[in-house]
């Protein structure tokens, strides 16, 4: 029976050398095989020149700029003042923690909004917890 290219399947076998992709789009274009009505999305790189972004890319820029710019105002506030007495060290190293595994995720994807807010917003916890390091 032949399966239609919009299920999913957790082996491809199109080829005798199942590929293991979760999803079809991804699977067929693995193997050039180009009966489906579109590329599959997420196998174009999104920091090509040229490339047009969706709607999908385009939410998950605003919602990267939006979550790392909450990070402002703390990092601005430790600037000035140089006092980081009321910070948790151990919830800035955990936070640090996970945005760093975050960005190596973005960076395995290749998902720009991933890999921008992640490493922004890593960069400001590092401050954060150098600042705590150096001023207590």
């Amino acid at each position: 029976m032949k399966r239609k290219y919009r299920e999913l399947e957790p082996f491809c076998q199109t080829k005798t050398v199942p590929c293991l992709a979760a999803d079809i789009f991804k699977c067929r274009e693995f193997h050039g095989v180009s009966d489906a009505p579109f590329p599959a999305p997420a196998l174009r790189p999104p920091w090509v020149p040229g490339y047009d972004m969706d709607g999908v890319t385009l939410i998950g820029l605003a919602a990267a700029a939006i979550s790392t710019l909450g990070f402002a105002p703390q990092v601005i506030k430790i600037h000035r003042t140089r006092m980081t007495r009321d910070l948790s060290l151990g919830s800035y190293i955990l936070l640090f923690a996970g945005l760093f595994l975050w960005l190596i995720y973005g960076l395995l994807l290749g998902a720009l909004p991933i890999i921008l807010g992640n490493a922004i917003a890593c960069a400001m916890a590092a401050y954060i917890i150098y600042m705590k390091l150096k001023h207590g």
